[in-house]
């Protein structure tokens, strides 16, 4: 659609300093005490004092106002102890057992703790004769304490012990699948800055989980069950994932501990990508962490542009809405917004502007239905309605 100076490496300019700077609030944010913000007429916005100064002003208050919603809305689950979650369907309760373990597996992270734990001592006789320096490993000790969980595959069976409901009704209400990447953390921890004698176990807090491992969950699989069909057993696979660019506690950096008897509780991520990306920026510079973003990718890497036409369940749509407005229920919609809705089903990008107050999300509504109502009418005449309400369009 023709765009007032808009153009495609604007786009793409403007999404990659957004992503750049979600990931510089979420690694940097301290919390906001103003959480709220005075409401003004609209009137009265030219005499508004509490405005930003500049466009990176404005951009910088977006996101934060964006990834404070987002992490309140996180954390406001996760306060609650885990074994309430799982009643929550937002975690799983399993257990680390060696004798459940691929041949190979357990060796190997015992192979990892062994190496974490002299990295530790490594690091306890550096801070005791350099209080005030920061350790850093030298090349030898290095070598000696490498070690990645990266795609190490391990076997937890999941367990209600203490929850209030049994193992089936637990996988009936969960909401993890397959393919779901999740952060993998004990039951139990301790603030470590405390002389141990004074250590005391408490439940993880949000804010610890966010610095937990990664894991991606491959598949949960029920072992037993009852006469009554109910599952009394079952597995949950997972392979662990290299937290990229996140410090990771160093009690912690090693998952799981080798012994038998360690509850972990899984926990879904705070974002619901699924997928992380590496990216290398230019000259050299460190690499950022971002997530998949279906805008950027389909930006770089632009699909089919389609023809422009609307589908049959959008034209449809729009013959409802010329019938609403033809009794009196419904206003007209002016050229532009009626392309909107009734045309563009297969254009994978489409930019929507207009000063504000003049229906851009308002009609947006009208096109997603729209565009709902044509899947919905093509799954019907396949016979694959639910497999179509499980796979949402990739086109809106």
């Amino acid at each position: 659609m023709p765009t007032s100076g808009v153009t495609k490496d604007l786009l793409t300019a403007f999404q990659v300093r957004r992503l750049e700077a979600l990931e510089h609030v979420g690694n940097s944010i301290q919390g906001n005490p103003n959480t709220q913000k005075t409401p003004f007429v609209l009137p009265d916005l030219a005499h508004y004092e509490d405005k930003a100064h500049d466009l990176a002003h404005a951009l910088h208050e977006f996101v934060t106002i964006e990834r404070l919603v987002a992490l309140n809305d996180w954390k406001a689950t996760r306060h609650a102890p885990p074994e309430r979650r799982v009643l929550m369907g937002e975690a799983l309760l399993v257990r680390y057992v060696e004798a459940d373990q691929e041949p190979g597996v357990a060796e190997q992270n015992r192979e990892n703790e062994r190496r974490r734990r002299k990295r530790e001592e490594y690091a306890a006789a550096f801070k005791a004769a350099n209080p005030d320096k920061q350790f850093r490993l030298k090349g030898e000790q290095s070598a000696e304490c490498k070690w990645s969980p990266e795609g190490l595959r391990l076997r937890l069976r999941v367990e209600c012990e203490e929850v209030d409901c049994d193992l089936n009704e637990a996988l009936l209400m969960s909401t993890l699948r397959d393919g779901d990447r999740l952060v993998l953390f004990p039951r139990w921890t301790v603030d470590e800055r405390l002389p141990v004698a004074e250590r005391k176990e408490f439940t993880p807090t949000p804010k610890q989980m966010l610095y937990g491992p990664r894991a991606e969950l491959l598949r949960i699989v029920a072992t037993k069950k009852d006469e009554a069909g109910r599952v009394t057993e079952a597995f949950a696979e997972v392979e662990l994932k290299e937290s990229v660019a996140v410090r990771l506690p160093s009690r912690l950096s090693s998952g799981l501990q080798p012994h038998a008897g360690g509850r972990q509780a899984l926990h879904p991520r705070l974002l619901p990508e699924r997928v992380v990306r590496l990216l290398v920026c230019a000259g050299g510079q460190r690499p950022l962490l971002w997530l998949a973003n279906v805008l950027y990718d389909r930006l770089v890497t632009p699909p089919p542009p389609g023809d422009g036409s609307g589908s049959p369940g959008q034209k449809a749509f729009l013959a409802g809405l010329d019938a609403f407005r033809e009794v009196g229920l419904l206003h007209d919609f002016e050229a532009g917004k009626r392309e909107f809705i009734g045309s563009h089903a297969r254009t994978p990008v489409l930019l929507v502007q207009g000063p504000p107050g003049t229906g851009k999300s308002y009609s947006t509504a009208f096109a997603v239905f729209a565009r709902l109502q044509g899947r919905c009418r093509k799954s019907v005449r396949t016979g694959s309605f639910s497999r179509a309400r499980r796979t949402p369009p990739r086109t809106f």
